[in-house]
């Protein structure tokens, strides 16, 4: 009986040696930053892809930019975002990418995407483009250009109760000074309790 367990014991210490990886430490999960290969014969999509397929970590603006040049890494985050077939998860991080751009295109596809109608009596598909548009919002406050708080400005009174909480959000988070002064203004004259407490939240200075 010693033996065997004498036996176990040093194959267990020898584990690491044989190729085998050790179980690593219970606790908060260590993030590796992506190390992005220039020569991976993968297309540029399937890197965008596997970049946002992380289930802790979110790729920064210059992981993607190590597979294309900004105009091509908008358009797949575009592409991916478009795509109905792709995971929602996947959709929804190619929307939250899109913030790290500024410039036309970007700006011009959020704005479409905010604008949408959700259609359909799919109830998985409905929530899914809800949640996109969402995003969609938030990304749009942090690469907007000079009209941008004006634009969310307008979503902040929308009809649509999602859509004012996330301007709300959108313009206390990414606008500044400026956007809380917004903010501010436009509790003043609300009504609806659950929009009051959101523009309370980010409250000018």
């Amino acid at each position: 009986m010693k033996r065997i367990t004498f036996i176990l014991v040093a194959m267990f210490w020898t584990l690491p040696s044989l190729g085998f990886a050790q179980v690593a430490p219970t606790g908060s999960p260590v993030i590796e930053p992506v190390d992005v290969d220039t020569n991976d014969k993968r297309s540029e999509e399937e890197r965008i892809r596997f970049l946002l397929s992380g289930y802790e970590y979110f790729p920064s603006k210059q992981d993607l930019l190590k597979v294309g040049d900004g105009a091509r890494v908008q358009s797949i985050l575009i592409a991916l975002v478009k795509n109905v077939s792709k995971r929602p998860s996947l959709r929804l991080r190619a929307v939250d990418a899109l913030g790290y751009f500024k410039g036309d295109k970007v700006d011009t596809f959020l704005k479409t995407t905010i604008a949408s109608t959700v259609k359909g009596k799919d109830g998985v598909q409905n929530r899914t483009q809800k949640r996109i548009r969402s995003h969609a919002i938030t990304s749009f406050a942090k690469s907007a250009q000079k009209d941008g708080l004006k634009f969310l400005t307008k979503l902040a009174i929308h009809s649509d109760l999602d859509i004012r909480l996330s301007a709300i959000y959108g313009i206390g988070k990414h606008c500044g000074k400026e956007g809380r002064v917004v903010l501010s203004t436009l509790a003043k004259k609300e009504e609806n309790s659950t929009v009051l407490r959101a523009l309370r939240k980010f409250k000018a200075n």
